[in-house]
C-alpha cells in the first residue's frame, strides 16, 4: 500500500524537493548579501581612514624633502636620511593598504550586484514551497496514511541536509582556494628570506634581484588571498546562521593590512620580511582551523542523512 501511495505523490514530491531546494538557496542569498553589505560597510569607512592616512604620510615625506621647518630640524641633527627613509616606508606601506581595500570594495560591490539581482529571481520560491506542503499535506490527511507523513517529514529533512552539505562543500572549497594562495605567498617570502640572507652576507645584484623577485610574487598571491577570503567569509555567512557555529573571521579583514605593515621600500632588514611571513603563517593557520571544522560538519552531516534514509527504508519495509 505504502509503494502505491508514495508512486501516487511522486509528481508532488518532485516539485515540493524542488521548491524546498530553492527556499533554501533564496535563504542562503539573502545570507551572503547580508555578510556581504557589512563588508562594504566597513571597507567603505576602511578606504575613507586609509587615504586620509596616505594624505598624511605623503604630506610628511613632502615636508622632509622640502625646505620645511622639519627638513631644517632633522638636517641639523644630522639623521635627515634616515627619518625620510622611514617615511618614505609608511607612505609605501600605507599606498598599498589604501589600494588593496579598494581592490576589496570594488570586488565586494561587484558580488553585491551579482547576488541582489539573483536573489530577486529566487524570492518566490518560500511562497511556491507552502503552498505545494499545504497541498501535499492535505493529501496526506486524507489519505489517513500516518506513514506517508513521517515519510514526508523524513524526505523534508534530508533535502534540508544535503542543502547544508552542499554549502559546507562551497565553503570548503572557497577556504581551500584561500589556503592555496597563502601557501604560494609562505612559498615566496620564505624564498626572500633565504636570498636576503644571502645578501646580507655580499651576495650582490643577483641575490638581490632574487630576492624582490620573490617579494613581488607573494605580493601578488597575498591581494589575491585577501579577495578570496572575502568569498569565504560569505560561504561562511550562512552555515554560522544554520549550525550556531562560532568561527573567528574578524582578523580575516585585516590580514593584508598585517602583511603590508611589513613591507616597506627597503627590503635590506631580515626582521621586515620575516614579519610579513609570520602574518600569513597565522592566517594560514586560522584558515586550517576553519577547514578541519568544516570537514567535521561534513562528514557528521552525511552521517545524519544516511540515518534518516535507513529510517525511510524501515517505514517503507514494515508499512
Amino acid at each position: 500500500m505504502i509503494g502505491v501511495t508514495l508512486f501516487m505523490y511522486s509528481d508532488i514530491n518532485e516539485e515540493l524537493q524542488k521548491a524546498h531546494e530553492g527556499m533554501l538557496y533564496h535563504r542562503k542569498l539573502v545570507s551572503k548579501l547580508e555578510d556581504l553589505k557589512a563588508q562594504k560597510s566597513a571597507l567603505v569607512k576602511k578606504v575613507e581612514e586609509l587615504m586620509k592616512q596616505v594624505e598624511k604620510e605623503d604630506l610628511d615625506v613632502k615636508n622632509l624633502e622640502g625646505k620645511s621647518i622639519s627638513h631644517i630640524f632633522y638636517t641639523i641633527l644630522g639623521n635627515l636620511d634616515e627619518k625620510l627613509e622611514k617615511e618614505r616606508e609608511e607612505a609605501l606601506a600605507a599606498r598599498l593598504k589604501y589600494d588593496q581595500a579598494c581592490m576589496d570594495l570594488r570586488n565586494v560591490e561587484d558580488n553585491i550586484a551579482r547576488l541582489e539581482l539573483e536573489e530577486a529571481k529566487n524570492r518566490d520560491w518560500k511562497a511556491i514551497y507552502q503552498k505545494i506542503y499545504n497541498e501535499k499535506k492535505e493529501q496526506l490527511i486524507r489519505s489517513a496514511s500516518k506513514t506517508g507523513e513521517e515519510i514526508l517529514n523524513l524526505s523534508q529533512q534530508i533535502t534540508a541536509l544535503r542543502n547544508y552539505g552542499r554549502e559546507l562543500k562551497e565553503a570548503i572549497d572557497a577556504g581551500e582556494d584561500v589556503f592555496t594562495h597563502l601557501e604560494a605567498a609562505s612559498k615566496s617570502l620564505n624564498s626572500a628570506e633565504g636570498w636576503g640572507a644571502w645578501d646580507l652576507m655580499g651576495g650582490g645584484f643577483f641575490s638581490d634581484l632574487a630576492k624582490h623577485s620573490h617579494i613581488d610574487e607573494a605580493k601578488v598571491e597575498v591581494s589575491k588571498a585577501q579577495v578570496k577570503l572575502s568569498r569565504f567569509r560569505s560561504e561562511l555567512a550562512d552555515i554560522k546562521v544554520i549550525s550556531n557555529l562560532s568561527i573567528e573571521i574578524s582578523d580575516f579583514e585585516k590580514f593584508a593590512d598585517f602583511f603590508f605593515d611589513g613591507l616597506f621600500a627597503d627590503w635590506h632588514m631580515q626582521s621586515k620580511i620575516k614579519d610579513s611571513l609570520e602574518s600569513v603563517e597565522r592566517t594560514k593557520n586560522q584558515v586550517n582551523h576553519v577547514l578541519k571544522k568544516l570537514k567535521s560538519m561534513e562528514k557528521e552531516n552525511m552521517d545524519r542523512i544516511n540515518l534518516l534514509n535507513e529510517e525511510i527504508n524501515r517505514l517503507i519495509t514494515n508499512a
